[in-house]
């Protein structure tokens, strides 16, 4: 099994939800005098690939499926997944999550990963050594209508 990032790509230029704060990056150390960086990272936890968690979000006079009626049974949601996500499509595969163990959080940054059989990832990544790719080399579903129909023929 191989993994195929599924996750978006997380910077100081990621938009943030809205009404959330983006992420902002702050050095406190430059490499002299001991010769290490250091950086002070501060985001809200909806930027980029993410999980609502159980207490994001309750307010009882709005109906929201995925928020109020699936937490209860322990199913949460993921957002902002992308990354070769179009290189999957009309696939099934085992997807992994990985988010931070964030105690009591309303949600949680998280790295999303399919996992394909070795020979299948390797017919995924000749097909996206033809793709055209965004500048952080993600499949760009824009430029890369081909795989949509392709996807399309095999139902």
């Amino acid at each position: 099994m191989k993994p195929i990032d599924l996750s978006i790509p997380l910077g100081v230029g990621t938009p943030a939800w809205p009404t959330y704060e983006p992420l902002q990056v702050k050095y406190f150390k430059r490499l002299a005098p001991n010769g290490a960086n250091g950086q002070l990272v501060t985001h809200s936890n909806h930027v980029g690939t993410h999980l609502d968690g159980e207490i994001h979000f309750f307010t009882p006079d709005k109906y929201q499926l995925m928020h109020l009626e699936m937490f209860p049974f322990g199913i949460i949601h993921a957002e902002c997944v992308g990354g070769d996500i179009d290189l999957l499509l009309n696939r099934r595969v085992k997807i992994g999550c990985f988010p931070w163990r964030f105690v009591q959080g309303e949600s949680c940054v998280s790295r999303i990963v399919a996992f394909v059989d070795d020979d299948e990832h390797e017919e995924l990544m000749a097909k996206k050594a033809k793709c055209k790719l965004t500048r952080y080399g993600d499949v760009a579903r824009a430029g890369n209508q081909w795989l949509v129909d392709e996807a399309n023929r095999k139902r």
